[in-house]
C-alpha cells in the first residue's frame, strides 16, 4: 500500500498499480531533484514477487521525497490526503498494532497496552483505516495479555479516534471539511451565485467569507443518533449519517465513505472478541450491520435486491428510514472504497480473508454431552 499510495503521489493518474515503472518515477523524481533517491534495481525489486521488506533509510527516503512533491488533484478523492514528514514510514512500520503487540516486562501488562493505545493517534484516515485491518485480523496474545484483550484494545481505540472525529457535539473532522455555505455557492450558477453576493452585501458586516469557512454541519434533526452517542456505536453514527443527502457530497462524502469502512472493520473485532455471545443462539446486531458492510465493501456488487434487504436488516436496529437516495449513496461508497484500495495496490478480496484470520487460529469449539462442533 505505501509503495503504490507514494507511485500514485508522484505520478497522478500515470500512476499503474502494482507495477514498477521505473522509468517514469525516475523521471518524476529528477523533476524534483531527487534523481538519486533510489536504486533503480532496488525500486524494481519493491514490486517483485518475492520483494524484501524495505530498510529504514529506504523508507525515510519514501518521507524525504513525500516533502517535496507538488499539490496534485487525484481522481480518487479518498486518497486526497498530503503526506506529513513520517506519512510512509508510519504506514510501514509503525502502526496501532505495532505498539500493543511490543513485549512489556510490567507485572500488570495490559495497564501500559490501554496507555499506549490511548497515547496513539494515527498520521491519516488510511493509517487509521490499516489499524481497523490489523485489529480485526489479530489473533495474538502479547505475554499474559490473551488475544482477545488485545483485539479489543486495538479496536477500542480505533472506534474513539473515529469517535473524536465525527461525534455531534465537537467532532474535530468538521472544521476541515467544505462549509455548507460553500457547496452551495459551488452548485450555484452565476446568476444564483450574483444573488447570493447581493444579500451579504446588504449585511454589515458582509458575513461572505465567515460563511465560506464556517465547520461543515449535518442537519442532526435527520440523523437518528443521540448527541451523546457513544465510540462503541461509532459505526452506527456513521451508517445513520446517510440519512443526510445533502450533507455527504464532495470531500465530505469521500471522507464518510472511508471512515464507514475503517468503522465497519473496527465493529466486527470488537465482535469477534465475544463470539460466543455475538455469535449465539441470538445474532447480535454487529452481524446485521456487517452482513451489510461486507456486501458494500469487500465484496463483488451484489444484487442490488440483496443489499437493499440487508439494508433494511441494520436500518431495524437503528430504527432510520433512508431514502433511494441515501441507499445510492450505501452503493457509491462501496464502488468509490474499492477503487479506492485497487489504485494503492491492495485487493478487498485479501482485506476480507484476513477479517478471518481469528477464526482460523482460534476455531469456534461447542461441546455437548456426547460430541464437540468446531465452527470455523
Amino acid at each position: 500500500m505505501a509503495l503504490n499510495y507514494f507511485k500514485y503521489q508522484l505520478l497522478g493518474e500515470r500512476h499503474l498499480p502494482n507495477e514498477a515503472q521505473t522509468e517514469d518515477v525516475l523521471t518524476a523524481l529528477s523533476v524534483i531533484g531527487m534523481n538519486e533517491t533510489f536504486d533503480p534495481r532496488t525500486w524494481r525489486r519493491w514490486f517483485g514477487k518475492d520483494a524484501r521488506r524495505a530498510r529504514g533509510d529506504s523508507i525515510h527516503a519514501l518521507d524525504k521525497t513525500a516533502a517535496k512533491l507538488p499539490s496534485i488533484n487525484l481522481q480518487v478523492g479518498l486518497h486526497d490526503v498530503k503526506p506529513s514528514c513520517e506519512f510512509f514510514s508510519e504506514m510501514i512500520e509503525g502502526g496501532l498494532c505495532k505498539e500493543l503487540l511490543e513485549p512489556t516486562a510490567s507485572k500488570r501488562p495490559m495497564y501500559p497496552l490501554l496507555q499506549k493505545a490511548d497515547e496513539y493517534y494515527p498520521s491519516s484516515a488510511w493509517h487509521l483505516h490499516l489499524d481497523a485491518i490489523e485489529a480485526v485480523a489479530l489473533a495474538d496474545a502479547n505475554g499474559d495479555v490473551d488475544w482477545e484483550t488485545v483485539k479489543a484494545i486495538a479496536a477500542h481505540r480505533v472506534q474513539s479516534i473515529l469517535h473524536s472525529r465525527w461525534n455531534p457535539r465537537d467532532g474535530s473532522i468538521y472544521p476541515t471539511l467544505t462549509s455548507n455555505f460553500r457547496v452551495e455557492w459551488d452548485q450555484a450558477n452565476d446568476s444564483k451565485k450574483e444573488h447570493i453576493r447581493k444579500d451579504l452585501e446588504r449585511m454589515t458586516p458582509n458575513t461572505f467569507r465567515h460563511l465560506m469557512t464556517i465547520p461543515a454541519a449535518p442537519t442532526w434533526s435527520q440523523i437518528n443518533v443521540e448527541i451523546d452517542v457513544g465510540p462503541a456505536q461509532v459505526h452506527r453514527l456513521l451508517f445513520s449519517m446517510c440519512a443526510d443527502e445533502d450533507f455527504l457530497v464532495v470531500d465530505r462524502f469521500d471522507a464518510w465513505a472511508l471512515d464507514l469502512a475503517t468503522a465497519a472493520l473496527a465493529m466486527l473485532a470488537i465482535a469477534l472478541t465475544d463470539r460466543y455471545n455475538t455469535l449465539g443462539a441470538k445474532v447480535g446486531p454487529e452481524f446485521l450491520y456487517w452482513d451489510v458492510f461486507e456486501m458494500l465493501f469487500f465484496c463483488e456488487e451484489e444484487c442490488e435486491d440483496f443489499v437493499f434487504e440487508s439494508l433494511h436488516h441494520a436500518m431495524e436496529c437503528t430504527g432510520d428510514h433512508l431514502s433511494q437516495r441515501s441507499f445510492d449513496l450505501f452503493l457509491l461508497a462501496g464502488t468509490r472504497y474499492r477503487n479506492a484500495l485497487t489504485q494503492i495496490g491492495v485487493s478487498y478480496h485479501d482485506v476480507l480473508n484476513l477479517t478471518s484470520r481469528c477464526w482460523a487460529k482460534h476455531p469456534m469449539v461447542y461441546r455437548g454431552v456426547n460430541r464437540s462442533k468446531s465452527w470455523q
